[in-house]
């Protein structure tokens, strides 16, 4: 491949871009923001950005107790096209390339929008095999509902869930995004990342890009959403070069998958970024080792970007992270867990996947 990651993206999980798109171009998506807003003012209903669920309008604003307490709009770029503006950046898929290797999909992209005085999202790590950039609607300032990030977190590091007694504290070595409206941040999905709480008194968006590699995934988060003409219409706005990030292949992922991933080790690759167990297989396998498929040049293995092939997986760092409480927490959930599904009655106790309890933000 002819680009490498940025150092900065390699070390740290995240890197700054700075005013990817003119401002008239941003005057554009601030109008196409409005018209979302004025039509949706509560956005839509919301579980997670990693499923092909289909969002339906609220009628009310958040509550400090639902999921995130954020209002959000899945697949806008398929609501008002003008909103995948940053995606024309060829910069953006050269970075995006060199961490999950040539045809990727637009998993997703969705806006968040922080009102004022909502309380943190917790600490997570989002499913492997992928990149995210957030692009500011709103100049960012310090506790204004930006993402936090820990440095450094992306490699050798447990799910969250597993390494905090609260994930929804602030951790002592996060980094809070701050940057003026037009600038991305790309972060490692693999990373400690969380949101932290808006204090200000003015609500803050941005729009979120997810990038997938096809070997980690058979399907996008849009899928049931837009209407086939609104996937032409998105399409429009870019070169014809970048047409194939909307286009499916689920044969293809297969094969990727099958190739080189016993039915054991697909399930430890999905699970890996809540599973403490499916995440210490999976990155024993893949951690210090070339990152792309042997049979298929270019693309990158299932469940993994290159990311991980400069550094060895280390057991003693890793489980030096672990923390008593969490471990004791989840494995008499998986006992529990267990014992339903032998009773046939695992759907009264579902494992936890992001378990965000947002407090209301104090007021300044």
């Amino acid at each position: 491949m002819g680009f490498d990651i940025p150092m900065l993206l390699l070390k740290n999980g995240l890197l700054h871009v700075k005013s990817v798109v003119s401002r008239e171009a941003l005057a554009e998506m601030l109008a196409a923001v409005k018209r979302l807003e004025e039509k949706f003012p509560y956005g839509f209903t919301h579980n997670d950005n990693y499923t092909s669920a289909v969002g339906v309008p609220k009628t009310e604003s958040p509550k400090p107790t639902d999921y995130t307490a954020t209002i959000i709009y899945p697949y806008v770029g398929f609501m008002e096209p003008v909103l995948l503006a940053p995606l024309a950046h060829p910069l953006i898929h050269e970075i995006v390339e060199s961490v999950v290797g040539k045809d990727y999909y637009l998993s997703n992209v969705w806006m968040q929008s922080a009102p004022p005085r909502t309380g943190r999202m917790g600490f997570h790590k989002d499913p492997r095999g992928s990149v995210t950039f957030t692009f500011l609607l709103d100049s960012l300032g310090s506790r204004m509902g930006g993402t936090v990030l820990v440095p450094g977190s992306h490699i050798n590091t447990p799910p969250p869930l597993f390494a905090m007694n609260d994930v929804n504290a602030p951790h002592p070595d996060e980094i809070e995004i701050r940057g003026d409206a037009g600038d991305i941040f790309f972060f490692a999905t693999e990373a400690w990342h969380a949101r932290a709480a808006n204090e200000s008194s003015q609500g803050t968006r941005r729009i979120f890009f997810n990038f997938s590699n096809r070997s980690s995934r058979n399907t996008v988060s849009w899928m049931n959403g837009p209407t086939p003409e609104q996937v032409e219409m998105a399409k429009a706005m870019l070169p014809e070069r970048m047409h194939r990030m909307f286009q499916l292949d689920p044969e293809l992922t297969a094969n990727l998958q099958t190739d080189v991933l016993s039915p054991d080790e697909i399930r430890s690759g999905m699970n890996a970024h809540y599973q403490i167990l499916a995440d210490i297989s999976h990155s024993r396998r893949t951690f210090g080792k070339s990152s792309f498929h042997p049979k298929y040049p270019g693309y990158t293995l299932p469940f993994t970007t290159r990311f991980t092939e400069r550094r060895p997986f280390s057991m003693i760092k890793y489980l030096g992270y672990l923390k008593p409480i969490p471990l004791m927490k989840f494995a008499i959930r998986d006992v529990l867990l267990e014992k339903l599904r032998k009773l046939g009655k695992s759907a009264i106790l579902p494992a936890p996947f992001f378990p965000f309890n947002s407090q209301v933000a104090p007021k300044k």
